[in-house]
């Protein structure tokens, strides 16, 4: 039952990639070069996003994979902030009720991972989550600033639902400001050196003034959106590298070799077909990765119209024979 558990611990002995986080805990070091060593296995872990804590966030889809396949995914997530609602004050749109499903998760051998689609901070009544035009970005940086005491706020909420799990011994894949060359969110195609300060920022400021030891730091930009690579913050700042890809068409998915240049373990942050009608066929996955993107270490399914259950094939995806799930960890 714990074969994948014995070959990592194995597998640091031998090689032991460095976390970002130089503090990073024993737990989250041994996940990171357990993820390392899947793409020489051929192996990849399935994951499936569960919705935004207090809002959408349950495991129906999750229980509906489990039944139907056979199979409980590896990796479950949340959202801790559905940033497009409004609310006086904003820092009560951040929630992390979640966590209670993230532990039960990880006491049953599973993986979490957590994404924040962050209200604006420019505005007093949060929201906005794609309005790019009213706020000054550098002024995250500054903590006495209005915008950026707002920001402190969203990042000390965050922060403790964080180490709510590092209390409880759950590390985290952790996937802030996600998809950032796209023009979507209002953290997307800023300055990049403005972007690279603000991700760095906030890393410095979850694992050294808030002690965070539990994350390991996602850089996820979008397929659809050009130069991937842009905003990368560096290598002391990342741990994966990943790709959010809703395509009809796997082998289209692009930015894959920019991305594996970077040189850190990649994944699929986000999985989804475009077309939202139930045709997708999620069997093309396995087929394109094997064929064309053979160092992804895990992808992670949207949900909804996206999941695997609520198009075609699921239960092709998570028995392949090169899908880890959460009953083989």
């Amino acid at each position: 039952m714990h074969f994948y558990l014995k070959f990592f611990l194995i597998g640091i002995v031998c090689y032991a990639r460095e976390p970002a986080d130089k503090g990073a805990n024993e737990k989250t070091r041994y996940i990171l070069n357990f993820l390392d060593t899947l793409p020489a296995q051929n192996r990849y872990l399935s994951g499936q996003f569960a919705g935004w804590s207090n809002v959408t966030f349950n495991l129906i889809q999750m229980d509906q994979i489990t039944n139907r396949t056979g199979h409980t995914p590896a990796i479950l997530g949340c959202d801790y902030a559905a940033g497009w609602l409004q609310a006086t004050p904003p820092q009560t749109i951040i929630n992390y009720s979640c966590n209670k499903y993230l532990k039960d998760h990880s006491d049953a051998n599973g993986l979490v991972t957590i994404d924040i689609h962050f209200p604006n901070p420019a505005s007093p009544d949060g929201g906005f989550l794609k309005n790019r035009t009213n706020l000054t970005f550098t002024d995250l940086l500054d903590f006495q600033s209005e915008t950026g005491q707002r920001w402190k706020s969203y990042l000390n909420i965050i922060a403790d639902g964080l180490n709510e799990l590092q209390e409880a011994n759950v590390t985290v894949l952790f996937r802030p400001l996600h998809e950032m060359n796209g023009a979507w969110f209002w953290w997307g195609q800023q300055n990049p050196n403005d972007f690279r300060s603000v991700w760095i920022s906030m890393f410095e400021y979850f694992c050294t003034e808030m002690n965070l030891h539990n994350l390991l730091w996602i850089y996820a930009p979008d397929q659809s959106a050009p130069n991937p690579s842009m905003f990368y913050p560096g290598d002391d700042y990342v741990d994966i590298v990943a790709l959010d890809a809703y395509v009809d068409d796997p082998n289209s998915m692009q930015g894959y070799e920019e991305m594996v240049r970077l040189g850190k373990p990649f994944a699929l942050g986000e999985v989804g077909p475009h077309t939202t009608d139930g045709k997708f066929d999620y069997s093309l996955w396995p087929i394109a990765i094997a064929n064309r993107f053979n160092l992804i270490s895990y992808f992670f399914a949207w949900d909804g119209i996206y999941s695997p259950i609520e198009n075609r094939n699921a239960y092709q995806l998570f028995n392949n024979k090169h899908v880890i799930n959460r009953d083989q960890l």
